[in-house]
C-alpha cells in the first residue's frame, strides 16, 4: 500500500529479493516521520534515512509520543530542509553541528545576525523568490526548487491592468483583489504529505499545493501586495515576513552566506549510499 512502492515494485512482493538494491525499500520504506532527522555518520558522510531512536523533545518538552519503530527511516519536513542544505555545504547557523533544527526555529531567521545564517527574503519585485528559498509557517516548511521571474504573478496582473501606466503603490491593493494561489510560478519540493501526491519527498507545482493549503492564501496574498509596491512609484521593498512585526506566523528565507556559514569540508561532503546509487 505504500504509495513509493507501489510505483517501483509494480506489486510484485518479491522485487526487492529478485533486485539488489542500495536501500531495501521494502524493510525501511521511506516515510515522512515527525522528528526525523539526518545523522552525521562521519566528518564528511550525511546519513538522511531519519532517526527517532527515543521520544522526540523540544526545549525539555515531549514533542512525540513515540519512538522509531523497527524498520522505518524517513525525514520530516525541516529535516529534509537541513539534510538538503547541509549536503550543499550550507549551514543554518553558524554554530550548528548536525543542521538540524525545528520549524518554529526558522521563523525566527534574521533576529540573531551574529549566528543565524538565514534570513527573510526582501520582496523586490521580479525575481523575489528563487532557488533555495525555504518557505516556512509555524507547521511546516519546503524549499523552492524553481521559480519564474514573476514567481507570484503579481507583474503579470501589472500588465493587465488597463490603467498600468498611471498605476502608483497606493493601488495595489486594489490591484491584487483578483490575485490568487493559481497565479503562483514555482517548483516546490519538500518531505510531507499531500492527498493527491503521495507521502514522503514531494515535488509539486506551487499552483497545486498553495490552493489546497488554505492557510498560505491570505499570507501571500499580502505579500503579492508587497511585492507589487515595491514595482510602482511610491512603494518600497520589504521583507517576505508575516506579520511584519512581532512573532512570526509566515516566511519566506534564504541563505547569507558569507564567513562561518558554510561548511570547509562541503567537496567532500557525501549523502549515505550516494557511490551505491552511482554504480561505484
Amino acid at each position: 500500500t505504500h504509495p513509493y512502492l507501489k510505483q517501483v515494485t509494480g506489486g510484485d512482493p518479491s522485487y526487492c529479493v529478485k533486485n539488489k538494491l542500495c536501500h531495501d525499500i521494502c524493510q525501511t520504506p521511506p516515510l515522512f516521520v515527525y522528528g526525523g532527522k539526518s545523522k552525521l555518520e562521519a566528518a564528511n558522510r550525511l546519513n538522511v534515512s531519519g532517526f527517532v531512536n527515543k521520544p522526540v523533545t523540544r526545549n525539555g518538552k515531549k514533542v512525540a509520543n513515540w519512538t522509531k519503530p523497527q524498520g522505518v527511516s524517513g525525514l520530516d519536513c525541516s529535516g529534509f530542509v537541513g539534510a538538503s542544505m547541509h549536503l550543499a555545504g550550507l549551514k543554518i547557523r553558524k554554530n550548528a553541528g548536525n543542521n538540524n533544527t525545528w520549524t518554529e526555529d526558522l521563523l525566527t531567521m534574521g533576529q540573531n545576525p551574529a549566528n543565524d545564517c538565514m534570513e527573510p527574503v526582501t520582496l523586490r519585485g521580479e525575481d523575489s523568490f528563487t532557488s533555495g528559498d525555504v518557505v516556512v509557517w509555524k507547521g511546516h516548511t519546503f524549499m523552492i526548487e524553481s521559480a519564474s521571474r514573476d514567481p507570484l504573478g503579481v507583474k503579470t496582473l501589472i500588465d493587465a491592468a488597463p490603467n498600468k501606466g498611471s498605476l502608483k503603490a497606493d493601488d495595489c491593493s486594489r490591484l491584487m483583489e483578483s490575485w490568487d494561489p493559481q497565479k503562483t510560478n514555482m517548483m516546490l519540493i519538500m518531505s510531507g504529505t499531500m492527498q493527491t501526491a503521495g507521502i514522503g519527498v514531494l515535488r509539486v507545482r506551487a499552483q497545486d499545493y498553495f490552493p489546497k493549503a488554505e492557510h498560505y492564501g491570505s499570507w501571500l496574498k499580502r505579500m503579492a501586495v508587497q511585492s507589487c509596491k515595491a514595482q510602482l512609484p511610491g512603494g518600497q521593498a520589504s521583507k517576505a515576513i508575516e506579520p511584519s512585526s512581532g512573532p512570526r506566523d509566515f516566511a519566506v528565507l534564504r541563505h547569507r552566506g558569507g564567513p562561518g556559514c558554510s561548511y570547509p569540508n562541503k567537496p567532500t561532503l557525501k549523502c549515505e549510499g550516494k557511490n551505491c546509487e552511482a554504480g561505484q
